[in-house]
């Protein structure tokens, strides 16, 4: 798994292809060895780190598949959406998420995390829709999860994407007044 993990956020294409390579050879080794939810973790975070967003949609798709998918596993693909600021798929990623938490016999892997929840919030930011850059917190806090001081600035940051300065200064008293110090 820690194989898996080459390719840090400023590496070029080589390294994931590498890695994704390796990952590929695990899933076909004649010896029988298959992949570990850890596994698709780790090639959903390198193919994230590297915006490399179809090879993180595949491997999610995969984990899926094979019952290997995690919460980390949505929340890698759900960032890789980050660099093409594809709220609609983030939003997707987000919906297929809550529906594999409600119907999974693996509870474990499958709970609501904040990271999650911010990863979905800075593809809003990216996007500059703080429409649904709301409704992601509404979620959020439906989950149980308080939004952070991280979630509130892709909020503010989604509306600064707009140049709503009226919304992203009522974001701010909204942070304020659940307590969170901006």
């Amino acid at each position: 798994q820690a194989v898996l993990s080459v390719c840090p956020a400023s590496a070029l294409y080589l390294p994931v292809s590498q890695a994704l390579q390796l990952f590929n050879t695990l899933q076909t080794n004649a010896s029988g060895i298959e992949p570990t939810a850890a596994s698709y973790k780790a090639i959903l975070l390198s193919a994230s780190l590297c915006g490399q967003q179809e090879w993180a949609l595949t491997l999610l798709d995969e984990a899926v598949a094979a019952d290997k998918a995690s919460t980390d596993a949505y929340q890698y693909a759900i960032a890789s959406c980050v660099p093409t600021s594809d709220v609609g798929i983030a939003m997707q990623l987000l919906d297929e998420f809550t529906a594999a938490m409600e119907s999974s016999t693996r509870r474990t892997a499958f709970s609501p995390t904040r990271r999650l929840y911010n990863s979905a919030l800075r593809v809003c930011a990216t996007a500059g829709d703080p429409d649904t850059a709301h409704a992601v917190v509404l979620r959020m806090k439906e989950a149980g999860i308080h939004p952070s001081e991280a979630s509130f600035a892709s909020v503010v940051r989604s509306y600064a994407g707009v140049q709503d300065v009226a919304g992203a200064l009522e974001a701010i008293k909204e942070m304020q007044q659940q307590g969170v110090v901006p």
